[in-house]
């Protein structure tokens, strides 16, 4: 896998958790919670442009709760988010 190569070429432990785990369990609760949204939306509006866009929002904001609900934010990530926030 091309992650055991990275890590051993550059001498580098990743921490699989926090790399791929904590995200994939995030991205599972944001796909579950954008398609109950996409199908309220559906029977609310009866439109699926409607329902697609709130859907797609629903689960960006749901990513997010996610993720900073498990943790899945390293400190370095949130400086990131900060320092990049003004460019």
């Amino acid at each position: 896998c091309n992650v055991y190569f990275l890590s051993k070429k550059l001498g580098v432990k990743i921490d699989m958790s926090r790399s791929v785990m904590r995200p994939l369990a995030a991205a599972a609760g944001m796909g579950m919670g954008a398609y109950i949204t996409y199908a309220a939306a559906e029977v609310m509006f009866r439109t699926n442009a409607v329902s697609v866009i709130i859907a797609i929002f629903a689960g960006f904001l749901l990513y997010l709760f996610f993720m900073t609900l498990i943790n899945g934010f390293s400190p370095d990530d949130l400086r990131m988010f900060r320092r990049n926030k003004l460019n």
